[in-house]
C-alpha cells in the first residue's frame, strides 16, 4: 500500500507539472527563443551592413531537418570572415527552424532534443564575449563587435549593447525552462518504468540483490514493454535508490516538491506583461530599420544628383521660365514611379516629391533611433505604455513604413530605368537596404500577429470564466 501511495503521489505531481508546461512553461520557452532570434538577427544585420561578415552563399541550399549546432572546429586566421559568416548564418537558421518547424510540446522535446537545444544555446559564450576567449567563434564575433564599438558608431554600438543584454537574459531563461522540462522528462520516464516495467519483474526486486543484477532485469523487461524507447540505466538506478535506499523517502519527497513548485509559479505569473512584450518586441524590430532608411535615402540622393546633373541645362531653362511665370519658391522636383498594388492586383503610378520624401525619411529615422536609445525619453515612454498605446503607435508607424518602403522601391526602379549612358555605372542600388527593411517589417508583423492571437485567446478564456479580468 505504501508503494502504491508513493506511485500515486508521483503520478499526480508529474501530471500536474505536464499541465503547467503545456499551458505556461512551453509557451514562455518559445517566446524566449523568439526574443533571442530577434536580438541575434539585429546584431547579425549590423555586422552584414558594416561588411564585417557577408551573406552565406549556401544559405538557400541547406535543408535543416533536426536541431543541431554550427561547426566549432578551429579555423585559420585567413578563413575567419568566411567561417564566422557561415556559422552565424547557421545559428540564425537554427533559431528560425526551432521557432517555425519544431513543436514546443513534451512529446517533441525529448531528452535528446533538450540536450541539442542546450548545446545550441551555449554555442557562443555570450556571458564571456571576449577577444581573448579560447573558443574561436566567440572570439571572432567579439572582435567584430569590438571594431564597431571602437569605430565611434554610437547608434550601432547602442543597438548591439541592448541586443547582447537581451540575448544573455533570454538564454538564461531558456536554459531555466529547459531544466524544468528535463526534470519533467526524467520523472515521467521513471514513472513509466514504475507503471509498465516494475510490475512485470515478478514482485519487488530482492533487496539483497546487487543493483547491477536488478538493472539487468529491468533492462530486459523494458525492451519488451517499452520498445523503441532508449534505456537510461542511471534513471532506472535512481528508481531503485528512491525505493530501497535509506534516504529514499526523502529523495521522493524532494522530487514531488520540486515539481509542485513550478505549478505555484504558474498560478502567480501575470498575463499582462507577456502580452505587452509582444508589441514592444514588434516596435524594437520595426525601429531597427532606422539605419537602413538613412543609407537608402543617401543613395537615392546620390542618384537624384546624377539625374539632375544630366538634365541640368534643360532644367535651368525651365526653372528660369518658372521663376518668371511664378515668382516665389520653386516647386519641388517630383518623379513618377510605378508600384504594384496588392489590394487591386494591378500596377499603379504615383508622383513623389523627392526632397519632401527624403526629409520625411530623415524624421522617421530620427524617431526610430530615439526608440532604440535605451537612455532616451521615447524608449522609456514605450516601456511604460499600455497595450492600447503600443498598438496605436505600432499601427501608425507600420502603416507609414509600408508606404515608405513602396516609394523607396519605386524610386530605386525609376533611377535604374532612367539614368543611362556613362552615368549608369554610377547608380547606387538599394536592394540590400530594401531587403533588410522588409525583413524587419516581417519580424514586426509576426510579433504583432502573435500578440493578436494571444489577446484573442485570453479574451476567449476570460469569457469561459478562466483567468483574471
Amino acid at each position: 500500500m505504501l508503494m502504491e501511495d508513493k506511485t500515486a503521489s508521483l503520478r499526480k505531481a508529474v501530471e500536474d507539472y505536464r499541465e503547467y508546461l503545456e499551458k505556461t512553461g512551453l509557451p514562455a520557452l518559445k517566446e524566449q527563443f523568439r526574443i533571442l532570434h530577434t536580438a541575434f538577427s539585429g546584431i547579425r544585420d549590423i555586422l552584414l551592413k558594416r561588411a564585417l561578415i557577408h551573406e552565406d552563399p549556401y544559405k538557400n541550399d541547406r535543408k535543416i531537418s533536426e536541431i543541431s549546432s554550427p561547426p566549432d572546429t578551429p579555423f585559420q586566421e585567413s578563413e575567419k570572415t568566411e567561417e564566422l559568416s557561415i556559422r552565424l548564418s547557421l545559428f540564425e537558421a537554427q533559431l528560425d527552424f526551432i521557432l517555425n518547424y519544431c513543436q514546443f510540446s513534451v512529446e517533441f522535446l525529448t531528452m535528446k532534443r533538450i540536450r541539442l537545444l542546450v548545446s545550441l544555446l551555449r554555442y557562443i559564450s555570450w556571458d564571456q564575449l571576449s577577444e581573448t576567449h579560447q573558443d574561436m567563434t566567440t572570439r571572432a564575433l567579439a572582435e567584430c563587435i569590438g571594431r564597431i564599438k571602437r569605430g565611434g558608431d554610437n547608434l550601432s554600438s547602442g543597438i548591439i549593447g541592448g541586443s547582447l543584454e537581451q540575448i544573455r537574459k533570454s538564454i538564461r531563461l531558456c536554459l531555466a525552462g529547459l531544466r524544468g522540462l528535463a526534470d519533467y522528462q526524467k520523472e515521467a520516464y521513471k514513472l513509466d518504468i514504475r507503471l509498465q516495467v516494475l510490475p512485470k519483474l515478478g514482485g519487488d526486486p530482492n533487496p539483497a540483490s546487487e543493483k547491477t543484477a536488478v538493472l539487468r532485469q529491468i533492462r530486459k523487461v523494458f525492451a519488451a514493454e517499452m520498445p523503441g524507447r532508449p534505456f537510461y540505466p542511471e534513471l532506472a538506478g535512481e528508481i531503485l535508490d528512491e525505493d530501497k535506499a535509506p534516504q529514499g523517502p526523502e529523495i521522493l519527497r524532494s522530487i514531488i516538491e520540486k515539481l509542485a513548485v513550478k505549478e505555484t509559479k504558474k498560478s502567480s505569473s501575470p498575463q499582462q506583461a507577456p502580452l505587452s512584450s509582444f508589441l514592444r518586441e514588434a516596435i524594437w524590430s520595426m525601429a531597427t530599420v532606422s539605419r537602413f532608411l538613412e543609407e537608402a535615402a543617401q543613395k537615392l540622393r546620390d542618384n537624384h544628383a546624377l539625374l539632375q546633373e544630366r538634365k541640368a541645362p534643360l532644367l535651368e531653362k525651365f526653372q528660369k521660365w518658372l521663376r518668371k511665370m511664378h515668382p516665389g519658391k520653386p516647386a519641388p522636383v517630383s518623379y513618377e514611379v510605378e508600384y504594384f498594388d496588392i489590394t487591386t492586383s494591378s500596377s499603379k503610378r504615383e508622383s513623389i516629391a523627392f526632397d519632401p520624401f527624403i526629409e520625411s525619411i530623415r524624421r522617421n529615422a530620427a524617431i526610430y533611433n530615439a526608440i532604440l536609445s535605451r537612455s532616451g525619453a521615447l524608449h522609456r515612454r514605450i516601456e511604460e505604455a499600455d497595450e492600447n498605446q503600443l498598438t496605436a503607435f505600432l499601427d501608425k508607424h507600420m502603416g507609414e513604413l509600408n508606404i515608405v518602403f513602396r516609394r523607396l522601391e519605386g524610386l530605386d526602379g525609376f533611377f535604374k530605368r532612367t539614368i543611362e549612358g556613362k552615368q549608369r555605372p554610377l547608380i547606387r542600388g538599394i536592394k540590400i537596404e530594401l531587403t533588410a527593411i522588409k525583413n524587419n517589417m516581417v519580424r514586426a508583423n509576426q510579433k504583432k500577429h502573435e500578440y493578436a492571437s494571444r489577446r484573442e485567446e485570453a479574451e476567449q478564456m476570460k469569457k469561459l470564466g478562466f483567468g483574471g479580468g
